[in-house]
């Protein structure tokens, strides 16, 4: 029985970690993944070296960037500004995750 805990959440989606199996639940506007820790950091990485790319977007809202994912034969085809919200929140939850593993160091 999986067990979440909240490393993310607001209007745009959530991301949750299964306490029991360590598998990650991202929620992004109308996709869900379901991703292992490796997995998760692979996104993230990716999610930043695109960010960190240069982007000639003369429309910053118009989705013409194509993230790959772990899962084979699934993109993502999102904007500038859609990135920039999604980096974000893989950011934050990696944050929250590294937070809770040093807390988990003083609990044990």
């Amino acid at each position: 029985m999986c067990e979440f805990q909240q490393l993310f959440l607001s209007k745009e989606g959530y991301i949750i970690l299964c306490r029991h199996c360590g598998c990650f639940q991202l929620c992004y506007g109308k996709m869900v993944l379901d991703l292992s820790k490796h997995d998760f950091e692979v996104l993230r990485r990716i999610v930043n070296n695109r960010f960190e790319a240069e982007y000639d977007c003369v429309d910053e809202d118009l989705r013409q960037i194509i993230i790959p994912t772990p899962h084979q034969g699934l993109n993502l085809l999102i904007s500038l500004n859609e990135l920039r919200t999604f980096r974000g929140m893989l950011e934050e939850a990696a944050i929250e995750l590294e937070t809770f593993t040093l807390l988990s160091l003083f609990n044990a």
